[in-house]
């Protein structure tokens, strides 16, 4: 991952605006140089706190790898741990019965 970008842009309202773009997914291509303009996004209300360059991918490979290893350990831990106890439970059924 490269190292963030500093932005100064205008906003809508005139307001003269600066922040860091690139703290995430990184946009395709070579990295822009001094004095270069970038698409960008802001949020109007608060433009310099979280700002973001259209040309990246909104893709957050990680943010969905991190949300499935929770969403299978959720399930995946209490079947496991299901099935050893029924596993447990049948061997001690076997020794007691024999």
């Amino acid at each position: 991952m490269g190292l963030p970008i500093h932005v100064e842009f205008d906003t809508a309202d005139g307001r003269r605006s600066q922040a860091l773009v690139g703290q995430g997914d990184e946009p395709p291509g070579a990295v822009p140089a001094l004095g270069d303009e970038i698409p960008i996004v802001y949020d109007p209300q608060d433009p310099e706190a979280e700002v973001a360059d259209r040309r990246a991918p909104q893709n957050h490979r990680i943010a969905y790898l991190l949300a499935g290893v929770a969403a299978f350990g959720a399930v995946g831990v209490p079947l496991a741990t299901l099935a050893l106890v029924r596993d447990n439970r049948r061997a001690r059924e076997a020794t007691s019965a024999g």
